[in-house]
């Protein structure tokens, strides 16, 4: 790859993140408007079911069907024909409609079933968001191949549109019909998927009839309705033998990454730790304080992971790398802007969880353990935020051999997080989820670290030091905590005017922090300047 064809990806990566994470401010914002109404018409027993039980069932079942799928076929590979990476993703409907088949009755025969308001209609909830999953991964080929030729908009609109679908279409039915069950979730999850599905179908059907003469239509592959599904008429194989072992190796490491990131849900769910209605409050703070990882960390991840996969060679070693410089410095650029950002949540998290819980939720959620919580949350921000731009590159270059190592690895976290959550939670209660999982993410990153010191470690680059950050900011950040959380143990939650004035505090201080961080981490603010100053592709 060309140093020009690098810093175009480079660019790209650059600007989708930066369209992503404003997208997901923009849906994301309304959504979480409509979500607070929401609050005031449904019981805690009724959320902790969806956001709990129904949700954990939707993100397994998409997670194991297409995210193995995802990794491998967006690895660059010149050997690999498009036809064959669109014929091995429609496996993934296969793969879905058997574990839907699977974990539908576990989910309704060995689960324990909610009662009251919240078990009404259960066996056709879980059965409605089983068939939400399976209709959204009809676009799956779509999607890989949308994001090979970086259709980045596309992306943010369709997952934005769906979003925005199911939180109207909720609180339409859950007021207009006065029906608190879970029947309204149930039909906002299949509508926002036939939404999300027609967007990229009918995207590409009019790119490839009505505009077919464009030089967008020409660059696209497919060239009819017909080349969306998968076919045998050419000579090549259905599929390459390379795709298949490496979806496999991703898969199993998959399933690991998936325990571990929704291991407190999966205890909930199968142990039932907590009962629904504390589930419930649990998931609230959880949403709240993983609201950064949704509309920034994760956006990141995404466009960055696809820029390392096309840029790097997975199987050649560092010095056949011929794009090591940019990418060393773009995962040193990375590290230390998510760790600013994660590090100024942190801060700002001491003191305004309550007030963020009070906007949010009402007082039922400020009352308890809840302000604590969301304390605890604004922490864990810092080493999710490092572990996923870690995790980030080193798939993206990780061969065969250390995939199967890591594979074991994850087993080793697995246990550790499993005995740490056992140990802690009887004592601490939910707060202890938050602590595995932390120690969970520490380990993690702590294998990142150890990988991307030996793989730079014969070279002049030194990409974990984007984590130094100059001593001005840090006396910054220090200032910013002593001053807001003397405002909030002053001012906070004695008048609805104390608050506000506690919250212009908090503006002020965070405006100071921006500023010293623009004023003193040079490097960075050139590295977002100079990607900005490139022209702007048409994407």
């Amino acid at each position: 790859m060309t140093s020009k064809e690098t810093s175009n990806l480079q660019t790209a990566a650059t600007r989708s993140a930066t369209y992503n994470i404003i997208m997901q401010v923009l849906f994301r914002s309304g959504t979480f408007i409509l979500n607070s109404i929401l609050l005031r018409y449904i019981t805690k027993e009724v959320l902790g079911v969806v956001n709990v039980r129904l949700t954990l069932l939707h993100t397994t079942l998409l997670f194991i069907s297409r995210e193995a799928f995802r990794k491998s076929c967006l690895s660059k590979n010149d050997q690999i024909d498009w036809k064959q990476i669109r014929n091995w993703t429609w496996c993934t409907f296969g793969l879905g409609t058997v574990c839907s088949s699977v974990l539908v009755y576990i989910w309704v025969n060995i689960l324990e079933k909610p009662s009251g308001t919240a078990g009404i209609n259960y066996s056709y909830a879980v059965m409605l968001f089983a068939i939400s999953t399976l209709i959204e991964l009809l676009a799956e080929p779509l999607w890989i191949l949308s994001q090979i030729h970086m259709y980045i908009k596309l992306k943010i609109f369709s997952e934005g549109m769906a979003l925005a679908i199911r939180c109207v279409l909720t609180i339409a039915i859950v007021i207009y019909f006065s029906d608190p069950s879970l029947i309204p979730f149930s039909i906002a999850f299949i509508a926002s998927s036939i939404v999300y599905v027609s967007i990229y179908y009918g995207y590409f059907i009019v790119l490839i009839t009505i505009r077919k003469n464009s030089q967008e239509a020409q660059d696209f592959p497919i060239k009819r309705v017909a080349d969306f599904f998968p076919s045998c008429a050419d000579k090549k194989n259905w599929t390459n033998w390379l795709l298949i072992t490496q979806t496999w190796n991703f898969l199993i490491q998959c399933l690991l990454k998936l325990f571990l990131t929704e291991g407190e849900r999966y205890l909930m769910t199968v142990f039932s730790l907590l009962d629904f209605s504390e589930q419930g409050i649990y998931d609230i703070v959880n949403n709240l304080g993983s609201l950064a990882a949704r509309f920034i960390f994760s956006p990141i991840e995404e466009s960055y992971y696809l820029f390392f996969a096309q840029t790097m060679l997975r199987n050649a070693p560092v010095e056949q790398q011929k794009s090591i410089k940019s990418v060393s410095e773009t995962l040193e650029m990375l590290l230390k802007c998510v760790f600013l950002i994660s590090l100024t949540i942190l801060v700002f998290g001491q003191s305004y969880s309550r007030l963020l819980l009070q906007i949010y939720g009402g007082p039922l959620f400020t009352t308890g353990s809840g302000p604590t919580l969301l304390r605890w949350f604004s922490s864990y921000t810092v080493v999710l935020a490092v572990n996923g731009i870690t995790e980030c590159f080193v798939f993206a270059i990780m061969t065969k051999h250390h995939l199967k190592r890591y594979n074991w690895l994850m087993f080793l976290f697995s246990g550790v997080f499993l005995s740490f959550s056992w140990i802690v939670i009887p004592k601490f209660g939910s707060v202890g989820f938050i602590w595995a999982n932390c120690l969970n993410m520490i380990l993690r990153i702590c294998h990142s670290f150890w990988f991307i010191w030996k793989y730079f470690r014969t070279t002049a680059y030194r990409p974990l030091s984007g984590l130094l950050i100059t001593p001005s900011v840090v006396i910054m950040y220090i200032i910013a905590l002593s001053t807001t959380w003397y405002s909030e143990v002053t001012f906070g939650g004695r008048s609805n005017l104390n608050d506000f004035f506690h919250f212009g505090i908090g503006v002020i201080n965070f405006l100071l922090v921006l500023l010293v961080i623009y004023l003193k981490e040079k490097k960075l603010i050139f590295y977002l300047k100079k990607h900005y100053s490139v022209k702007k592709r048409t994407m």
